[in-house]
């Protein structure tokens, strides 16, 4: 198989792969990829960049916790300010509700490509199994996840 065909089905592959690894919350609206405390920051930290761009205000002082002194996001927080700020337009697509496992599938995609890029540097064109296999296993890692 060459070039385009190898290509749309490596994206395929890796589009696949991380439908299957939110399939659990994308089938279940209301339901988040992730666990434990950090998740639960999280969620609340892409609601208040999406409010913040609605708004048009200051995304690093907050008066909706610790009220009435606030809290200071940036000092306090490990502020997940771009990956927030790239899931606004999810957000509006999709909803606050489901759009997260959507979010994290693209994510995990973006993940791969970026994988198969840098394994195609290391190792070269002529690896295209290892390359798609090495991708295939960084998307799925626990540590992506």
């Amino acid at each position: 198989m060459k070039g385009r065909a190898r290509l749309g089905l490596e994206l395929a592959s890796y589009v696949l792969l991380a439908l299957a690894a939110v399939s659990g919350a994308l089938l279940r609206p209301g339901v988040v990829v992730g666990d434990g405390v950090d998740l639960y920051g999280t969620v609340w930290f892409f609601w208040w960049i999406r409010d913040c761009v609605e708004r048009l205000t200051d995304p690093s002082f907050t008066t909706v916790m610790f009220h009435p002194l606030g809290k200071n996001i940036f000092a306090h927080t490990g502020d997940n300010f771009v990956d927030a700020l790239v899931s606004v337009p999810f957000q509006w697509v999709f909803g606050h509700l489901y759009y997260q496992p959507i979010f994290i599938a693209v994510v995990l995609v973006g993940n791969a490509l970026a994988m198969r890029a840098l394994l195609r540097q290391l190792l070269g064109p002529d690896r295209p199994l290892s390359v798609w296999l090495g991708a295939a296993l960084w998307q799925t890692a626990p540590f992506a996840l």
